[in-house]
């Protein structure tokens, strides 16, 4: 794979993972080489292999360190403790990788804590991202967007 490619790694294999996958492959014409799906449901991740042609893995040390965007669609519930959830992967996130969430319940201000050097945004999507018409985003972080 070129690494000029756009990859981004969803950290989660969940409904909000598949409707950002269905979206951005189907309706906008993205590529499925560009998407990672980090899961802890093997068959799920199988199922998301086979219907959007993606890699996808329950082995959270894949596929991060190729990340220039990263998404955590993660459910907390299933996460435990997040700070045991973000040692699986934070030594592995390049310097430049975007981190964006679309869990409510993970505070930004937390995300940064564990990842000071990076851009963290919120992400949002409007019912319409079912039908590929709208993804919003927001910046939220301390960290100075201009750099």
């Amino acid at each position: 794979m070129n690494d000029e490619r756009f990859n981004k790694v969803f950290i989660g294999s969940g409904l909000i993972a598949e409707l950002f996958l269905n979206a951005l492959i189907h309706h906008k014409g993205e590529s499925p080489e560009d998407f990672y799906i980090l899961g802890k449901n093997e068959d799920r991740c199988e199922r998301l292999k086979q219907k959007y042609q993606i890699r996808a893995t329950t082995n959270f040390n894949a596929f991060v360190s190729k990340a220039k965007v990263i998404v955590l669609a993660v459910d907390v519930c299933d996460l435990g403790d997040i700070p045991e959830f973000v040692e699986l992967i934070r030594d592995k996130v390049p310097p430049k990788a975007l981190i964006n969430s679309v869990t409510p319940e993970l505070k930004i201000a937390e995300i940064e804590k564990y990842f000071p050097n990076h851009h963290v945004m919120r992400l949002s999507f409007n019912f319409s991202i079912m039908n590929g018409n709208s993804i919003g985003s927001y910046f939220c972080g301390s960290v100075d967007p201009e750099d």
